[in-house]
């Protein structure tokens, strides 16, 4: 089938898409494929709009999402690193010293966090990096950059502040 995807901004079509899927299959996992057919055929997917996409598990390095919306994407197992997403709805909230790099968006209410194979709620997050890496550098820059990923939220505006809270 074929499936179109919008630019976020104008609403202009950014691509279409040739996925094999049903019709009755959920938008997100359209949206996924549609994604991953855009990165094997060299579409421009700068500014386009991904939101609520699943992205679980695809191969985003090096990819131009600069300026994509994001917003409720699924981003369990995604490769991003290379990826350009300068003005993306994703937050780069930094790197860690051995190179993990740390990214939030928001999805169903809550702080979501990517960071190398990781994809938690920034609670379980946070509970993630004390129990593995308690009073080591590398636990303590890992809370430091989910501080970042709060500050960032709330400095943007994107939730209330009591529920950008890390526990």
């Amino acid at each position: 089938m074929k499936f179109d995807i919008l630019n976020r901004l104008t609403g202009a079509l950014q691509f279409t898409a040739e996925i094999d899927c049903d019709d009755g299959t959920l938008n997100s996992v359209k949206v996924g494929l549609a994604i991953r057919w855009g990165l094997k055929n060299g579409a421009n997917l700068s500014g386009a709009n991904l939101s609520g996409a699943n992205l679980s598990g695809a191969y985003l390095s090096g990819a131009n999402l600069s300026g994509a919306y994001l917003s409720g994407a699924s981003l369990s197992g995604a490769n991003l690193r290379g990826a350009n997403l300068s003005g993306a709805y994703l937050i780069h909230c930094g790197t860690r010293s051995d190179g993990y790099e740390f990214y939030a968006h928001i999805c169903d209410g809550k702080i979501w966090i990517k960071a190398g194979c990781r994809y938690l709620d920034i609670k379980a997050a946070a509970k993630h990096w004390r129990d593995t890496r308690a009073d080591t550098p590398l636990g303590a820059e890992s809370l430091q950059l989910l501080k970042n990923a709060r500050v960032l939220v709330n400095v943007r505006g994107l939730l209330e502040a009591d529920q950008a809270v890390v526990a």
